[in-house]
């Protein structure tokens, strides 16, 4: 892994009323889609398109290297999180005790 690069932040969902600058101090944040999950019935391919932009996304992830952030609705950290391998992962979790990101390491 190159030095000089930093680690990204895969964020799940972008969400407008949230401020991403406490997680970048972990790395560049990457949203994985702004878009939301629509209820059926639903026009054919307006949730896997959705489906497809978090999984190209994300397919630049690097386990133990770079962070996951999970925000916004359940169904784009449930895509997430199916998309994961084994191994180690680093996730970052609001604390609203401690108005910051705290860290977790996941062994799947």
């Amino acid at each position: 892994m190159n030095e000089d690069v930093k680690p990204l932040v895969f964020v799940s969902q972008y969400v407008r009323n949230l401020d991403f600058a406490e997680a970048e101090k972990y790395g560049t944040a990457v949203f994985l889609t702004k878009e939301e999950y629509r209820p059926e019935p639903t026009p054919f391919g307006v949730n896997s398109s959705v489906t497809a932009e978090i999984k190209a996304k994300f397919s630049e992830y690097v386990a133990g290297y770079d962070f996951i952030m999970t925000t916004g609705s359940g169904i784009p950290n449930i895509i997430v999180g199916n998309l994961l391998k084994a191994g180690e992962h680093k996730v970052l979790k609001w604390s609203n005790q401690r108005k910051t990101y705290e860290l977790f390491k996941v062994r799947i």
